[in-house]
């Protein structure tokens, strides 16, 4: 089994084993709430929040009751005032850089504008984490065909060297042509150029893991994720 790097040859945990902390610490701290040691996304954002070993207090001030938040990596260590709604893994994959990609001359970049077709897309097949300002937080491409849009990805968590490569969806009616394979490919070159390592997360009974690999991912760490109901 894939278990994560815990730590570094100065004795740190990897930044890649705490991420949404890490890029609320870092890259994304101008979008964090926070509250001692914990921080979370804003909630038209993201339901995800972060926070150093310990900290459990921290995290539960920052979301309302009756409020789910998604924690990854590094969880609270009581359940004092949370509803436990589900727990699982992710597996959790980087690129290799020497991997080649597939090309498809209809992806292109999306613009803000395209809000309201992403939310559509993410609706039918990517419903549990895009909200209406998550492509604030990095660049989108998507392909269209008659103006709909039929595949997308784009960039989530980011963390010194490290870009994230999240909502990878197509359509139902699309599927099997190749598509998310070309917007993934898409967004790797994008951060390769910044000098920077992709990264993505994937459940384990994913069948879009073959098309990660594919592309030249490879599974790094399987992490924990805890989904959370604030309680009165």
């Amino acid at each position: 089994m894939v278990t994560p790097s815990s730590s570094t040859t100065n004795g740190l945990m990897h930044p890649l084993d705490n991420p949404m902390y890490e890029a609320l610490r870092t890259e994304h701290s101008q979008y964090a709430v926070t509250s001692g040691s914990a921080k979370r996304f804003p909630a038209d954002i993201a339901p995800f929040g972060g926070l150093p070993p310990g900290g459990d207090q921290d995290l539960r001030e920052l979301y309302h009751p009756e409020e789910t938040a998604v924690i990854l990596g590094i969880g609270p260590v009581s359940m004092q005032g949370w509803e436990v709604l589900k727990t699982f893994e992710v597996i959790q994959m980087t690129h290799c850089a020497d991997s080649s990609y597939s090309k498809y001359n209809g992806v292109q970049l999306l613009s803000y504008s395209a809000v309201s077709d992403m939310l559509k897309l993410t609706s039918l097949v990517y419903p549990s984490y895009f909200r209406k300002e998550t492509a604030s937080l990095g660049e989108y491409c998507g392909i269209y065909s008659e103006n709909e849009l039929i595949a997308m990805a784009g960039i989530r968590m980011k963390i010194p060297g490290f870009e994230e490569i999240s909502a990878i969806c197509t359509h139902l009616d699309h599927r099997g042509k190749g598509l998310g394979s070309a917007v993934t490919s898409f967004m790797i070159e994008r951060i390769r150029a910044r000098g920077n390592t992709p990264f993505l997360h994937t459940e384990s009974d994913n069948p879009a893991q073959q098309m990660y690999r594919n592309v030249g991912f490879e599974p790094r760490a399987v992490l924990p994720v805890w989904v959370l109901r604030r309680t009165a």
